[in-house]
Parts: C-alpha cells; structure tokens; sequence
C-alpha cells in the first residue's frame, strides 16, 4: 500500500474525482470550476485532467491571500 501512497503524491495530473476529494467539494463543484477554468485544467482528447502542482500552487497563493485581508 505504500507503494501506491507514493505513486499518487507523484501523480503530476489527476482526475476530477481527485480533485473534491483533494477540495472537500462535491463532483459536480470540482467539475463546475473546471468548467470555469477555476482550476489548472488539462484537457487529454476527452479527459478533463488538473494540473496538481499548479492546483497546489493556487491554493497556497489563496490561503496567502487570505491571511493578509484578515490581518488588516
């Protein structure tokens, strides 16, 4: 199992299921931001894919932001 623990932390694109379970949302709010290219989407033919590195790099940048309005 640890094996495949870190396999998916390597993972560079993953999958719209993923992406809630990475988020807490529901599949149809990851796929609505995807939509609205809220999120770092790859497209691969029909595949909807998010780039993780940028997703985590975007939610850093969120949380960043986030703490300087509040501590204001």
């Amino acid at each position: 199992m640890a094996m495949e623990d870190d396999a998916d932390r390597e993972k560079i694109l993953i999958d719209v299921r993923e992406v809630a379970e990475l988020l807490g949302i529901r599949l149809t709010k990851a796929y609505e931001l995807c939509a609205r290219n809220e999120l770092p989407v790859v497209r691969v033919g029909r595949l909807v894919k998010v780039h993780r590195p940028s997703l985590l790099a975007l939610l850093e940048d969120q949380a960043r932001a986030s703490q300087r309005s509040v501590g204001r």
